[in-house]
């Protein structure tokens, strides 16, 4: 447990701990520390954030591994409260709980969550993430093959959350209100440049659920079944290897997400480079040939042909 605290937390294995309340694996309160380059695994919490579990904080949270977490309430990876912090380049994958968000659940909170791998998480509400009253910055991630009762990669209730440059793929629900790609309720979130392909509900593909007051923005980006907005499109984008189907029992780690040279997804993104992100989420540059793609990779084509030939023959 940290209170006012600005700590470094760095590799370390944080295993296998039992919490009454709240924290299985770290608990912070009041408390900004860098979370870097641990693995958090196999740790339960009887309510709250089996992985790590954050009140009125700001950590850095970085390159960890959250796995395999258990809270009997909400959030089986990681739970925000009243906090604002970064949560770039984790694995957080095959954690579980019994409401709200598998993976990371954000309330009244305003994170930056970006080049995350989501994967093989499993809530009622929110497989992969579930985001109220709060305004996150999505950016870059992959947020595959979670299941949930409703939304089982997104489930999003009063939020106006941005969700850019991201892929969010054969994911799974069965429950009443649905959206296995993204559940959306209320106010006005934003998705850009984004793929939403092979979700399920059942048996059905079904990418998107919108309902209740404000509006949802998609645009420029790829929706199976199609979507209304500027720039969408309706078309396979050929990733180089996805998982074998929908849901958590396929393993989203062991699949290849980038594009191949054949894919729509290229050079389609926004046009208007405001407000994208500098890199993908492997670090290189986003824009290769003078328009943006949709999806957490940028293609390089040729140039990352040239690219490993010069790294090896440097090399030799």
């Amino acid at each position: 447990m940290f209170t006012f605290s600005k700590i470094k937390i760095l590799n370390n294995y944080i295993g296998n701990n039992k919490a009454s309340w709240a924290g299985g694996g770290i608990y912070l309160e009041y408390s900004s520390p860098q979370i870097s380059n641990n693995t958090i695994i196999n740790n339960n919490v009887s309510y709250d954030g089996g992985g790590i579990y954050m009140e009125s904080s700001s950590p850095q949270i970085s390159n960890n591994t959250i796995s395999h977490n258990n809270a009997n309430s909400q959030a089986g990876g990681i739970f925000l409260w009243d906090s604002n912090p970064d949560i770039n380049n984790n694995t957080i994958s095959n954690n579980n709980t019994t409401y709200y968000g598998g993976g990371i659940y954000v309330w009244d909170s305003n994170p930056n969550v970006n080049k995350n791998t989501i994967n093989n998480n499993f809530a009622e509400y929110g497989g992969g993430m579930c985001v109220y009253m709060s305004s996150p910055q999505i950016i870059n991630n992959i947020i595959i093959n979670n299941s949930a009762g409703n939304g089982g990669g997104i489930y999003l209730m009063h939020s106006n959350s941005k969700i850019i440059n991201n892929i969010i793929s054969n994911n799974f629900c069965n429950g009443y209100y649905g959206g296995s790609g993204i559940y959306r309720s209320c106010d006005n979130p934003v998705i850009r440049n984004t793929i939403l392909w092979g979700n399920k509900r059942d048996t059905i593909d079904e990418q998107i659920i919108s309902t209740g007051e404000g509006v949802l923005t998609v645009k420029y980006s790829c929706i199976q079944g199609g979507w209304s907005g500027e720039g969408n499109i309706n078309d396979d984008p050929s990733f180089i290897s996805p998982s074998g189907g929908s849901g958590k029992d396929y393993d989203g780690l062991l699949a290849n997400w980038r594009l191949k040279s054949s894919s729509p997804c290229i050079d389609t993104g926004d046009p208007d480079p405001t407000g994208l992100p500098s890199t993908d989420r492997d670090g290189n540059l986003r824009i290769w040939n003078g328009r943006v793609d949709m999806g957490a990779y940028e293609y390089l084509g040729l140039k990352l042909k040239l690219k490993v030939f010069l790294q090896g023959a440097y090399r030799y």
